[in-house]
């Protein structure tokens, strides 16, 4: 049973070591653990080393809180929704957080080689690119000839996070999680992981888990911590329960064009709320919530 393992938001973050390899799950404005991010900017974490595919902006406001060290990524970019990710940019270029770049197939096998207990992976995706070029041979990659065809294949060392944090929408009092929409490599990440926090908007009962078995991702054994806390991703979205906040991530990007602005998007967003549910009303509270709430229908 993982009852005893429900911990506050304040309590998990405070369990993650200054230094640590950490995997965040998510991609592009879906399913990032954005109040994880706050609360360890909160504690002061530093020397964090990511390993990421596109979880732009959970990284992004963890970098701008001065908690990363290095970033092992796919790609990390606002796209269309507000643009650049200048947190990460700007630290990148003044030389503050190393950077390693793979594709996205790249890192996601890395992922997989990791959930398998294998040491490496074979890929043919950065063949033909410039990436190999920005990493040492021998150390990161390794060109081989495939024993078999003869071809081609660059070998990739397995991605091991000390930590996964996940978000999802739902889990019962086991800790069987339940992921709705896109699930991106976040079953990757946590079974390669050597610990599992995981942030969820509900606890549910068994039977509610039970009644839709296809939308368990992870089942209690992966899971080593579990934090119940609602509208913990936002200002992204968490399919079925509610939509991303396009308007706070104009406020967030707008933000982080300059250092002061920058210091007062922390100031009033991370650090004046005492607690997540501070943060809510900082960002809008009820009448945003309540706006923001996913269709039934569409789940969005």
């Amino acid at each position: 049973m993982l009852n005893s393992r429900i911990l506050t938001i304040e309590e998990a973050a405070a369990g993650i070591p200054d230094g640590s390899v950490v995997t965040v799950g998510g991609f592009g404005v879906f399913l990032q653990p954005m109040a994880m991010m706050r609360e360890m900017i909160r504690q002061g974490k530093k020397d964090i080393n990511l390993l990421s595919v596109g979880e732009a902006y959970a990284a992004d406001l963890l970098v701008g809180g001065g908690c990363v060290r290095s970033v092992t990524l796919a790609s990390f970019g606002f796209e269309a929704v507000t643009g650049r990710s200048r947190n990460f940019c700007k630290a990148v270029e003044q030389g503050k957080v190393e950077v390693e770049d793979y594709s996205h197939f790249s890192m996601a096998s890395r992922f997989l080689a990791g959930a398998m207990g294998l040491p490496f992976t074979a890929v043919h995706s950065m063949r033909g690119s410039d990436l190999l070029d920005h990493l040492p041979e021998g150390k990161k990659y390794v060109k081989m000839d495939c024993p078999f065809s003869g071809e081609e294949v660059i070998l990739l060392p397995a991605a091991k996070p000390d930590i996964a944090i996940i978000q999802a929408q739902r889990a019962d009092m086991d800790g069987n999680l339940q992921v709705m929409g896109p699930t991106i490599c976040i079953e990757e990440q946590a079974r390669a992981a050597k610990r599992v926090i995981a942030i969820v908007e509900e606890i549910v009962p068994r039977s509610v888990i039970q009644a839709n078995p296809t939308a368990t991702l992870l089942p209690s054994f992966f899971v080593d911590t579990l934090v119940v806390l609602p509208y913990s991703a936002h200002p992204m979205a968490s399919y079925g329960y509610y939509d991303y906040d396009l308007e706070h991530l104009y406020t967030y990007t707008n933000s982080s064009k300059t250092p002061e602005s920058w210091k007062g998007y922390l100031d009033e967003y991370v650090y004046a709320p005492k607690d997540h549910y501070e943060y809510l009303e900082q960002v809008g509270g009820l009448r945003k919530i309540m706006q923001l709430r996913a269709d039934p229908l569409l789940g969005y």
